[in-house]
């Protein structure tokens, strides 16, 4: 196999070299998105043609989102959580992003036009006259400052996992002048521009960074978004005031408070009252009481996030992957999807998301629900009768409270000695892990955002929960340098067909985003979590 990979780099390598350049940008066309389109420079931009939020020149003085938790702290290159991925994206911003109100394809955002000039260098131009928060005005150093922050870090810093998982093929990013800048990665890279959308691909100011320093700069952001930072209580809440100006139309409310209500009714109670005007995570059954008083309304989209479990593989009792097997067997998730969820979730077939597009293999069954497979598994198994426990933390994820109950009752009626054990949010990631709720999300709209960032080398589960074989992480190395689409989806089935045996997780579903939300807001939910408060995603009727 890796004879095979070399092999087959080596061709690829020496077709640059012979001259291939600027073809490879047609050859290779269908990997990347449309062609950009030119938008104006400095001055701020109208809504761009498209589904987006109507401009009604309507403006309030405060907004209020109520969420389930705020992260630790606000440093981008780090803000992997749900959590961190919902607030964000209204103070930094990328290259490029996903237009997600029409139909997820790449758009142009601090860049405005780029080229393929060949299949490992992409060549960016920079929006001109965009100003940070403090007035600096957005250069390429900046861009290769944010990148090279990460890429230059210790392997035992914080930026350690996100360089590793997210923008590990990238070899450098250089300043060709003021404005345009180049990409090499170390090999062709399918999903360059999808990995330029999201953590840890946020520009920051490379002279307010330094002055400051990395830990200063956590707890005191700023960016070009659409709004600056204001003040910040971790796990209480988060002002942001509007950034009059932004290089791009301005957002209709002057503050934003993102606050901490962890409860689900707490949260649709203070909707009801004109408290806050979004309230984030809803669970189906509340849809009917949030529109009962006609002033509110529930918007919602299917979330590239899937709920899953993770095994450690080298925790009591789960070190033989028949057990994880079984254990994965013996959970009904249709009955969990229809019973808890009301149907507003999506069985998954094998861990592939359904915005794989033509990656998705269709063929492959939905994960299976089969007791007496999985009895069959445990009794031939190592298994003897280790407490293995279904760990959560409490409203993290929506409903997994009444899931962990369902799940550790399917556990004990195989043969398993488990118990539900309720843990502090510090508690997930400590040697005293074992069976553990979890979540992976699809940010690129690609296999490579899940087999691969999550549990590919360098990952998390591979240096604590897991010990991958040599061969899946030789497959997916190939299938990441590979931009023939036929190729990568077979070198995708490979990876599944051996995570159907390895299962260091195991999925469960993959939920709708549902908010309640004030009727007169224009807004719509995002896959990735974010509450998005770009103009063209938030306006006011009255």
């Amino acid at each position: 196999m890796t004879s095979r990979i070399f092999s087959r780099s080596l061709t690829r390598r020496s077709a640059v070299l012979a001259g291939v350049g600027l073809a490879a940008s047609a050859r290779y066309a269908s990997v990347f998105a449309q062609t950009p389109v030119a938008w104006s420079g400095a001055t701020p931009v109208a809504t761009p043609e498209g589904n987006y939020a109507p401009a009604t020149g309507v403006e309030r003085d405060a907004f209020v989102v109520g969420m389930y938790g705020l992260p630790d702290n606000l440093e981008p290159a780090i803000g992997e959580s749900n959590v961190s991925q919902a607030t964000l994206l209204n103070i930094y911003e990328t290259l490029v992003r996903r237009d997600f109100r029409n139909g997820g394809a790449i758009a142009p955002h601090l860049a405005t036009a780029w080229t393929q000039e060949s299949d490992t260098q992409t060549v960016f131009r920079l929006r001109e006259g965009v100003q940070f928060h403090n007035g600096n005005i957005l250069t390429a150093d900046d861009v290769v400052f944010s990148f090279e922050r990460i890429l230059n870090s210790a392997d035992d810093s914080k930026f350690a996992t996100v360089k590793n998982t997210y923008i590990q093929t990238i070899a450098s990013v250089e300043a060709l002048d003021d404005l345009t800048v180049r990409f090499t990665t170390h090999a062709p890279d399918p999903i360059l521009l999808r990995r330029l959308t999201v953590v840890p691909s946020f520009i920051v100011n490379r002279a307010y960074v330094e002055e400051i320093g990395d830990d200063a700069f956590a707890q005191q952001p700023m960016g070009t978004g659409p709004y600056t930072f204001a003040s910040f209580d971790p796990g209480v809440e988060l002002v942001l005031e509007r950034n009059d100006n932004y290089w791009g139309a301005i957002s209709p409310a002057r503050q934003v408070t993102f606050t901490v209500i962890a409860e689900v009714a707490s949260r649709i109670t203070a909707l009801a009252n004109g408290e806050i005007q979004i309230a984030t995570s809803m669970s189906p059954d509340q849809v009917t009481s949030i529109e009962s008083n006609g002033r509110n309304v529930t918007r919602s989209i299917g979330l590239a996030n899937a709920h899953i479990i993770g095994f450690n593989g080298k925790a009591p009792g789960l070190a033989d992957k028949r057990v994880r097997q079984a254990l994965s067997l013996s959970i009904d998730r249709a009955l969990i999807i229809e019973a808890i969820f009301l149907g507003r979730a999506t069985h998954l077939r094998q861990f592939q998301f359904p915005d794989y597009g033509e990656l998705l293999d269709e063929s492959r069954p939905f994960t299976e629900y089969d007791m007496d497979r999985a009895k069959q598994l445990l009794d031939e198994s190592d298994y003897n009768g280790e407490k293995i426990s279904y760990q959560l933390i409490p409203g993290y994820y929506l409903n997994n409270d009444q899931t962990g109950q369902v799940i550790v009752e399917s556990w004990q009626s195989l043969g398993i000695n488990a118990e539900l054990e309720v843990l502090d949010a510090g508690k997930i990631g400590t040697d005293e892990m074992s069976a553990h709720t979890w979540s992976c999300t699809n940010v690129w709209g690609d296999p490579a955002a899940g087999y691969w960032r999550q549990f590919g080398p360098g990952s998390y589960a591979q240096s604590a929960i897991w010990d991958a074989p040599a061969e899946f992480n030789e497959i997916g190395n190939e299938a990441s340098q590979t931009l023939d689409v036929a190729e990568r989806r077979g070198l995708y089935s490979q990876l599944q067909d051996i995570w159907n045996v390895e299962l260091p997780a195991t999925d469960l579903y993959a939920i709708d985003n549902i908010a309640g939300v004030d009727a007169a807001t224009n807004w719509e939910p995002n896959p990735l979590h974010a509450i998005d408060l770009h103009a063209f995603n938030f306006s006011f009727n009255e």
